[in-house]
């Protein structure tokens, strides 16, 4: 019932007593198209059906012919009409997992890109046409892992690359869940849509630490132990070959 041509303007009159023309539809596949000839008009017929410009309809466009025939002389005109579907952002980006996965060294430096797995068709997919498909990509605070968002960031949106935000330690954390968004890019930011996946990241041992002698007690702002004195003592006359020393076992 919307209206999609208020008055086509062609010349004549189809209303009585006196018509001028005659007017009706041609081509009008599917009958998306309704036609009001006495007042020019064309409605949507989308009555128990939804028009729409995305897979699997995908309806870019919808043409139909205006059959015109001068009623005095019975010359015949054909208008073409056709009718452009604009893109409505209905549609939400959709990961193609609902979790991702890493593994990063604790040695690795910053500013290193560890994750590239959002590129090509393994991120987010969005069917809207335009704006309203493209995908950006950000990392979104995780309360359950308060660290993952300042520990990772991806600073070019668009290709949702994972870079890492400050140096990693396997003695203090081994495991990141990283909630990573995807949104579209509609022109009126109120009307983007978003979905999220995690991005798993296990930290993997580096040969960052010295061998220590224990107890180990730390030396302020440092990962060094304080000197460490081991004592034992052995009765004079003892049978050497029956004695051991085990302080160090």
């Amino acid at each position: 019932g919307t209206v999609l041509v208020n008055n086509m303007e062609i010349k004549g009159t189809v209303r009585e007593p006196n018509p001028t023309i005659s007017l009706s539809l041609l081509n009008n596949a599917d009958y998306w198209v309704i036609l009001d000839p006495v007042n020019q008009r064309l409605y949507l017929n989308s009555t128990g059906r939804v028009l729409d410009r995305d897979p699997p309809l995908s309806i870019h466009s919808i043409v139909v012919q205006v059959k015109c025939t001068n009623i005095n002389v019975g010359t015949v005109i054909h208008h073409e009409v056709r009718i452009l579907v604009k893109d409505r952002n209905d549609n939400s980006p959709r990961f193609q997992q609902s979790q991702y996965y890493v593994a990063v060294n604790e040695l690795t430096p910053v500013g290193t890109t560890i994750f590239t797995g959002f590129s090509g068709n393994n991120g987010a997919k969005d069917i809207d046409d335009g704006p309203n498909g493209q995908i950006e990509y950000a990392i979104q605070y995780n309360p359950s892992d308060p660290t993952s968002n300042l520990s990772f960031d991806i600073p070019l949106t668009l290709s949702g690359a994972v870079v890492l935000r400050r140096r990693l330690n396997y003695e203090d954390k081994t495991r990141y869940f990283v909630i990573v968004q995807a949104n579209d890019r509609a022109p009126n930011p109120n009307d983007r849509r978003t979905s999220t996946a995690t991005l798993t990241v296990d930290v993997l041992d580096g040969d960052d630490l010295g061998p220590v002698f224990l107890p180990c007690v730390i030396v302020n702002n440092t990962r060094d132990c304080h000197p460490l004195t081991y004592t034992a003592s052995i009765p004079e006359l003892t049978d050497p070959v029956s004695t051991y020393i085990l302080g160090f076992c």
